[in-house]
């Protein structure tokens, strides 16, 4: 399909911005090269070269969240359909997701870091590639992407769309600066997500779509321990207790949490998920100052002693201990951060704790803690207990999995409904 380059209809104050913008990234390459979990992948960003093959549809995925979600999407689409996928991401850790996927039929898959915003940057990407579709995930709003898929007629779809009231005050100063560079299509989780888009962008074709991550929630993801990665490191009915995703934010109480839980449960061992693998050190110093012997994932070969401390510092694991835990904590909740995916260890049959913060999360319905799938606590102090509550009485493995399974029923189809609009754009002349 051919895409004829066309002007874009920008006031002069906005050509203006826009200009400002791609000036900025002459700084921004520095700026990011300080970022621990953007810099490794900067020199790759900056040297990679332009794939000359032509695709389908490019997926720009930001991070580790977003790849995981292009990975449902590439699963689910038609096997029989000819289709071939650019999937970028902007750190090493989307990378590695990426480069997992296995894509099944027809369809053919090639990965690369996404080039710097820069419009004429990313021109070049889209002249190299040629895709028919761009496809942004959850929160991205690219400026410069946004424009250059404008300048040469080629759809964007916004998939799985979120946007917090503080984006949109954001993006409301420069209002119809967004409404010019609109994606053609929005798919939102949810009825307030939706609003947010229509508040920005007005008369955007603006769907509410199930959250895609429901989808990834199926019964076959369960983790049987026969299958399980770490079960040569980890025994059978050991008292395991996961930490997981724990943000810089709350390190702190998050570590007192880890004393008082092996004061009160010695024989158990603790695994020590951080969020971003760049506060492996800050962890290491911090354990150390409270005098908590720990050993790194990465050195472990043989099974784990009891009363033992694990930094979990290899990337892709947290799903597989979820399913060898008792009871598990999900971080960005104790600090006003939105909170993580405590839907992961529900679907391997753990009844998740989280803090009060729990904003990007809104979409699974506060039901889920009628039905006691999930326990919120209010502060650090509250959690040793509630944890340790959770390994004495909750219900067996299976039962926490069927019950789940029940909730997630009614709210799953996420992924088909966006395939199936994703391939409509495609397809239109």
């Amino acid at each position: 399909m051919k895409h004829d380059p066309m002007p874009l209809k920008l006031k002069t104050a906005h050509k203006a911005l826009l200009s400002a913008y791609n000036l900025a990234w002459l700084l921004v390459p520095s700026l990011l090269s300080r970022l621990p979990r953007i810099g490794p992948g900067l020199k790759k960003r900056k040297a990679q070269s332009l794939s000359p093959r032509p695709v389908d549809i490019w997926i720009q995925a930001a991070s580790s969240g977003e790849a995981a979600l292009t990975a449902q999407i590439i699963a689910d689409c038609p096997q029989d359909k000819p289709l071939k996928f650019l999937a970028t991401t902007n750190t090493p850790q989307g990378m590695d997701i990426l480069k997992q996927i296995n894509p099944l039929g027809k369809i053919e898959l090639h990965v690369a870091f996404c080039p710097f915003d820069r419009v004429g940057r990313i021109e070049q990407h889209l002249q190299a590639s040629r895709p028919n579709l761009v496809v942004l995930l959850e929160t991205e709003l690219w400026p410069g992407l946004l424009a250059a898929c404008k300048k040469h007629a080629i759809p964007v779809l916004l998939l799985n769309g979120r946007m917090t009231p503080k984006s949109l005050a954001r993006y409301l100063a420069l209002k119809t600066f967004w409404q010019a560079l609109a994606p053609a299509r929005i798919m939102a989780v949810d009825d307030r997500e939706a609003l947010r888009f229509q508040t920005l962008f007005e008369h955007q074709e603006i769907r509410v779509v199930p959250n895609i991550k429901f989808d990834r929630c199926k019964p076959e993801q369960f983790v049987n321990y026969t299958h399980n990665p770490l079960a040569s490191i980890i025994k059978p009915h050991t008292k395991l207790i996961v930490l997981g995703s724990i943000r810089r934010q709350e390190e702190k109480p998050v570590l007192s949490v880890v004393c008082e839980l092996l004061n009160q449960r010695p024989s158990s061992i603790i695994a020590l998920f951080p969020r971003h693998m760049n506060r492996i050190t800050a962890w290491q110093h911090l354990l150390n100052r409270k005098g908590v012997p720990w050993t790194l994932r990465s050195t472990v070969a043989q099974p784990v002693k009891q009363g033992a401390v694990i930094l979990w510092d290899t990337f892709g694991e947290l799903v597989p201990a979820y399913a060898l835990a008792g009871c598990a904590f999900i971080g960005g909740s104790l600090a006003p951060l939105g909170g993580q995916n405590f839907l992961e260890p529900l679907s391997q049959g753990v009844i998740p704790c989280i803090g009060p913060s729990w904003s990007n999360f809104y979409w699974v319905g506060r039901d889920i803690f009628k039905q006691e799938l999930v326990t919120q606590i209010q502060t650090a102090e509250e959690l040793p207990e509630a944890m340790l509550q959770i390994m004495k009485s909750a219900p067996s493995r299976e039962q926490i999995r069927e019950r789940f399974q029940d909730y997630i029923a009614n709210r799953q189809g996420g992924t088909r409904v966006s395939i199936e609009t994703m391939l409509s754009c495609f397809s239109e002349p």
